[in-house]
């Protein structure tokens, strides 16, 4: 394995990169802190409630040497409501169940979260110190991945003030001083990069009172569901690493862990395909896959196939498809079209897409001559 992780008797892990010789320590704890706000702002009331320096209960497994797993134990103290929380009067119980798993041969660190959430108005987040000196956080969205300054500024006399939880895809990570450390994140979709320049900070879930106050207020704080209660369940990752690599490559590692390959069973067939076949394929690396599907219009053949650059400069690529190409139109985002692309071979054709662009494509497949290929490989 690229990592080493030692359990501290709180739950919190030492990870050590073993390629670079990082040491990260006291990382992946809890902190839950009251929440007055609403649906569109977080608005915290302490106290803030931490795990750390709380011991923790710790089993070891080995899974035939392929997965090392450590499952940790928390039993929080935390106030049912606002109204405890204000009085510090700890009435209830949050049950935090966390499964830690290392794969042979990964570079990152897999945890696999259960909460049983017995309260109201509160946020949960888990939080990885890291060994970064922040100067600058990042996320995906759609079809960007933007970046956003650490430094928080002087707004004592702004009337608004900001917010610093931020929205996210797949990940969020921190950079500064060539080191970068990641969180891949399938659960609920907000960071903060904590103004420690160190941290970064995973809501797991926000439990608010439902009012909707466009003109006047209108309290639906009888429905329960914004509370969050019973159990939750998120799945994330921690991957730390140099801040020369390239960020393209890192996300589709965090796509990967959130949308893993789909296994199906099935009986013996009679197809003529091999064990490894690619149906479309980017040769360039800095453009991100956004879809492959069927058209909107169900009258139309072929494939819709998007791509976005989230470079900074112009990017070429050749696309190749397995399938014999009889047109490629480039469309727009509501599939009407746009212009002909000329292709490169009957298998191919060639992009150049701007800085920050989007690209949609409809390839139309020439059924004649895939019937010859399927009948020449029987």
């Amino acid at each position: 394995a690229f990592l080493s992780v030692d359990v501290n008797p709180d739950g919190t892990l030492n990870i050590f990169c073993k390629k670079s010789g990082r040491m990260i320590r006291n990382t992946a704890y809890f902190t839950d802190e009251g929440e007055a706000g609403h649906a569109w702002v977080h608005e915290s009331r302490g106290p803030v409630i931490c795990t750390r320096g709380v011991k923790a209960g710790i089993e070891s497994h080995r899974s035939k040497g392929l997965i090392r797993r450590l499952r940790i134990s928390h039993h929080l103290n935390i106030p049912k409501d606002l109204q405890e929380r204000g009085e510090d009067i700890r009435s209830e119980t949050i049950d935090i169940e966390t499964l830690v798993s290392l794969r042979e041969n990964a570079d990152y660190l897999e945890f696999e979260i259960l909460v049983n959430n017995p309260s109201e108005d509160h946020r949960l987040r888990m939080v990885f110190e890291t060994d970064v000196n922040a100067g600058i956080s990042w996320s995906d969205g759609q079809f960007d991945v933007p970046q956003r300054p650490v430094e928080r500024p002087d707004s004592r006399d702004w009337v608004e003030q900001p917010m610093y939880d931020y929205p996210l895809y797949h990940l969020a990570a921190i950079e500064g001083e060539g080191r970068g450390a990641a969180v891949f994140v399938d659960g609920l979709k907000e960071y903060e990069a904590g103004e420690d320049k160190h941290s970064l900070k995973i809501t797991l879930f926000r439990a608010f009172h439902y009012t909707i106050a466009p003109s006047s207020e209108q309290d639906y704080g009888h429905e329960k569901g914004s509370q969050c209660l019973g159990r939750q369940s998120a799945q994330l990752a921690f991957y730390p690493y140099e801040e020369k690599d390239n960020r393209n490559d890192i996300l589709r590692k965090a796509v990967c862990f959130n949308t893993p390959v789909s296994v199906v069973q099935h009986g013996k067939t009679s197809g003529s395909l091999g064990s490894c076949v690619s149906f479309f394929r980017i040769e360039n690396g800095n453009l991100m896959l956004s879809c492959i599907k069927t058209p909107d219009n169900r009258k139309e053949n072929g494939y819709v196939l998007r791509v976005y650059n989230t470079a900074e400069k112009v990017e070429e690529t050749l696309i190749t498809s397995y399938f014999p190409i009889m047109e490629i139109l480039r469309i727009s985002l509501e599939e009407l079209p746009l212009e002909k692309v000329p292709p490169e071979s009957r298998n191919s054709f060639r992009i150049r897409l701007g800085a920050k662009k989007i690209a949609t494509f409809r390839i139309e497949i020439d059924e004649q001559q895939l019937s010859g290929k399927r009948a020449e490989s029987e």
